[in-house]
């Protein structure tokens, strides 16, 4: 066998899951100051970004960015050695993002925790 102790993180975590009997099917682990875990979709306000989540029988406010910027090529253009650069500028493709999850949906999320609420970095929905 292996090095045992490599296993111990991936034992830990199933003993943990194990000891939720109370609300089994929400959960949040914190690590590195990132925070991971299981939640219910409580509530959504998708003009502010913002959401209720249920995890461990508790509400949590959790927001997202509500836009995402995506930068365009630019280029620099020099005529001559002499001459100072000119740059040819596009704004960036600004794109609104919606919480990808309903009301009542369980979802897989990671995020930062911001004092008593969650910046959500990733949502992926799991059941319903």
């Amino acid at each position: 066998m292996k090095n045992p102790l490599m296993l111990t993180p991936v034992l830990l975590f199933l003993l943990m899951v194990a000891g939720c009997s109370e609300h089994a099917d929400t959960q949040m682990v914190q690590e590195n100051g990132m925070v991971k875990g299981i939640a219910k979709v409580v509530d959504i306000n998708e003009d502010i970004a913002s959401v209720t989540l249920e995890i461990d029988g508790k509400t949590v406010r959790g927001y997202w960015e509500l836009e995402h910027s995506l930068a365009q090529g630019g280029t620099v253009v020099q005529n001559g050695p002499m001459k100072s650069p000119v740059g040819d500028y596009h704004e960036p493709i600004v794109q609104r993002q919606g919480f990808p999850a309903q009301l009542g949906d369980t979802i897989v999320f990671v995020g930062m925790r911001t004092g008593q609420s969650i910046f959500l970095r990733g949502v992926q929905v799991v059941g319903q």
